[in-house]
């Protein structure tokens, strides 16, 4: 292989990656992955209190600027923290059906966000729909998944979403699809992580290589 077809070949690697790695959402299963790519502070609702209401009446919970809600047009409901095993706690919303709302609005400049997410009541193995929205209140993904399960020593689940950078991810919108309790743990949010430059560069000396070889022929 000359070295233009070899340039090419790495160059078309790196591209294809690139572009996936640059997607303008990326929708995340798994922890580790999302770890990754992502610098995140993490919210653990540690300082609440099992079974005790942490919601004011408009149904909201303001922790570092993450403010968490639900949907008034849905009626009532109240936050509360929950035992999950051992001394974790997790963020509760209890109302047949209500919405989880994640208001990202305030921290700003958010590109990477996610969660375990789960249900605490049953009947297990439902599917919700997540909706994630930019600052201009535009959805900018949406994803059906099969909810986990937050009881002790259940199947949680774990869904997270990073952007390319050029969008912010302003709200998380959890629809409850009837479920009872719907839960949030480890709530992470931040930014991605940027390609190495020197990735940059090196696909800069390869495509220097490309055109070498093009003036020696």
């Amino acid at each position: 292989m000359g070295i233009k077809s070899f340039a090419g070949a790495i160059c078309g690697i790196f591209l294809l990656n690139s572009t996936q790695v640059n997607a303008a959402v990326l929708f995340y299963t798994d922890l580790a992955s999302f770890n990754a790519d992502a610098n995140t502070s993490i919210i653990d609702f540690e300082g609440i209190v099992a079974d005790d209401a942490v919601s004011d009446p408009a149904n909201s919970i303001n922790i570092d600027d993450v403010i968490f809600t639900t949907n008034p047009l849905q009626g009532s409901a109240r936050i509360f923290g929950k035992d999950v095993g051992g001394t974790d706690s997790a963020l509760f919303v209890a109302n047949n059906g209500n919405d989880i709302i994640v208001d990202l609005s305030l921290v700003g400049g958010t590109t990477a966000a996610g969660g375990i997410f789960g249900d605490y009541d049953g009947p297990f193995g439902q599917q919700v729909l997540f909706n994630i929205y930019n600052p201009l209140g535009v959805q900018i993904d949406t994803q059906l998944v099969d909810y986990g399960d937050m009881r002790l020593g259940g199947e949680k689940t774990f869904f997270g979403w990073i952007t390319d950078g050029t969008d912010e991810i302003a709200k998380i919108e959890l629809v409850g699809n009837g479920i009872r309790f719907s839960a949030l743990d480890d709530f992470q949010y931040g930014t991605v992580v940027p390609v190495p430059a020197a990735a940059w560069l090196f696909a800069s000396g390869l495509l220097g290589l490309t055109g070498f070889a093009r003036r020696r022929r």
